[in-house]
Order: C-alpha cells, then sequence, then structure tokens
C-alpha cells in the first residue's frame, strides 16, 4: 500500500469501514476506524532471529539519517526551553513493540498512556534486512514504546493492545499484522499469558503472533508523529521549544500531544497535562477539539480504561 493510500485510511475513516469486511454486529474498531486490517491474509511463524545488529532491540534504534526529512529551523528563541515534560522525563526506561496495523495511529493509542515517554514508528516481525515503508518485505509496521516501569507495567500496554484488537477483522497484508514482540523472557511469558485468555474468549485473537526475537527497525523521520505534523499550530508550538525534527520525533511532550490529536485520551485530562505540555492556548483548544471530534477514548471511558 503507497503511503497515500494509508493516509487516506487516516482522512476518510468512513471509507476505511467500507473497506472493511466487518460482520454485522460487530463493534466499531476502538482505533477509530483506522486500523487497517483487512481481509485476506493469514499469520505466520516467526522464523530465526534477523543477524543484522541495528535492528537489534538492544542496541540503538536504526536512526532517522537513511531516509530524513527536510530539516525545520532550529528555536528562534535562545533562551526557549524544552517543554516542561520534556525536561522533567524519567530516564529509567523499558521498551515494549506492538503491532496492530497502520502505525500512525498506533503511536498514537499507546502514546496516550500514563507512565510511556516516548514512541517510535518502525517496522517488527520479518526476516528483511533493511526494511522501508514501500520496501518492507516480511516485516509489519510496528510501534516502540519507551516507558517508566515505576509508573507503568508491561501488564498495561499488553491490556491496551487487547482493548484495541479487533477480533472481527484480519489483516489483507502482512504489513498490517498484529504482533506482540517482547523485548525480555518476562515479557515473553506476559505476552503468552495474556494471548492465552484472549484466545480462551475469542479463538480469534489466535491471528496476533508473538514474535520473540525483539527486532525492531525505526522508520523514517517523515512517518514519525505523523498525526501531529498533520496540525501545524501545535507541531509549530512544540518545534519552537526543540533544536530540530529529530528532538521533535522523541519528545515526551510531543508524544502526550499525539495521543490528544489522535482521540486517545480523555479531553478532561488537559487541565493537568497543560502546564507540562508548555503549549499556548490555541494549541490547546487544537487537542482539545481533537479529542473530543475523534472520541475513542469513548469506548475507553465506559469500559473503565480511561486514559
Amino acid at each position: 500500500m503507497s503511503e497515500t493510500a494509508c493516509r487516506k485510511l487516516l482522512d476518510a475513516p468512513t471509507k476505511t469501514a467500507a473497506m472493511n469486511r466487518r460482520r454485522p454486529s460487530a463493534p466499531a474498531s476502538p482505533l477509530g476506524g483506522r486500523s487497517a486490517f483487512f481481509v485476506g491474509a493469514t499469520p505466520r511463524s516467526s522464523g530465526p532471529e534477523p543477524t543484522r545488529p541495528d535492528c537489534a532491540i538492544n542496541v540503538p534504534v536504526r536512526t532517522f539519517d537513511e531516509h530524513p526529512a527536510a530539516p525545520m529551523a532550529p528555536p528562534t528563541d535562545a533562551a526557549m526551553q524544552p517543554p516542561p515534560m520534556d525536561q522533567t522525563a524519567p530516564t529509567d526506561l523499558e521498551a515494549a513493540v506492538v503491532a496492530l496495523g497502520c502505525f500512525w495511529n498506533v503511536e498514537a493509542a499507546f502514546g496516550a498512556l500514563d507512565g510511556v515517554v516516548r514512541t517510535t514508528v518502525g517496522y517488527a516481525g520479518g526476516q528483511a534486512p533493511d526494511p522501508a515503508y514501500a520496501t518492507l518485505g516480511d516485516h509489519a509496521e510496528a510501534v516502540r514504546v519507551e516507558y517508566a516501569p515505576a509508573r507503568l507495567r508491561y501488564t498495561a500496554l499488553l491490556d491496551r493492545f487487547w482493548s484495541l484488537f479487533d477480533p472481527t477483522l484480519t489483516p489483507a497484508k502482512r504489513r498490517y499484522q498484529p504482533l506482540l514482540v517482547p523485548q525480555n523472557a518476562e515479557q515473553a511469558e506476559q505476552a503468552r499469558a495474556a494471548w492465552a485468555d484472549a484466545v480462551a474468549q475469542d479463538e480469534r485473537a489466535e491471528r496476533v503472533e508473538i514474535v520473540g526475537d525483539g527486532n525492531f527497525c525505526a522508520a523514517a523521520l517523515r512517518h514519525q508523529k505523523h498525526l501531529l505534523r498533520r496540525h501545524d499550530d501545535v507541531t509549530a508550538a512544540l518545534q519552537a521549544r526543540l533544536p530540530d525534527a529529530r528532538a521533535l520525533a522523541r519528545s515526551p511532550a510531543a508524544t502526550l500531544a499525539t495521543g490528544y490529536l489522535g482521540g486517545h485520551r480523555h479531553p478532561s485530562r488537559l487541565a493537568d497535562d497543560q502546564d507540562r505540555l508548555g503549549l499556548p492556548a490555541d494549541a490547546l483548544s487544537t487537542l482539545r477539539a481533537a479529542a473530543r471530534r475523534h472520541g475513542s477514548w469513548n469506548a475507553f471511558v465506559q469500559a473503565g480504561r480511561s486514559t
């Protein structure tokens, strides 16, 4: 699928709903009809661990330099400081890797969680040595979630994953295959237990793969924080406080703002979040309006999973 086609999935959820072959009684996807799961694909077993070292999760994630976006201007005010939550972000972090369809919206869904510090979109689950957006090979679009274990447990991320997974949809392409990619033995044990519980409730959950190699490669910079960069006012307000586009992609404030813009965090939370986001009033209004408009948070509120 081309980048233009994937972008249309985000811009036109009603068209996406028409493309998805749902059962008549199926509830709307908690990803707002934009999870990019389609009919036709079958799960595949994970193979041996890839040998490419810069795709391994236990070394630095592949940089964005291989497919750089146009540079953005540095802050015009030399005294401008990063957003408050960037300055106070915890440094003792763990990582999780998940795949649930088109990574642009999955990034927002996990970035909205308390305890998540940053997200990176990329590719996981395959053996192709150099995945890129147009040439994924057997990889799936995935999101690397960096979180503070003192505030958020991996089991909570698994709860989020399964609350977003829609068993009525199956992916027509490997790139949208739902995956859990444990990063260590403890995560693998917890992922298998959660998978077994999900299958016991609905056997269609078997299509979720657990890939044990921990492999992840970052996507090009232009794909990072995609939902954020569709809102010029919020992007400009954050970029003015950060040195470059790569800092924006890794910013905790940008991660949380993307969660609001994707409709995955309740707008009432802005009362507590606005000071640490460090955004002007007009940008905060944009976050509030987007959270209300997209409204996928309703499902989480009603199910007691408010974020």
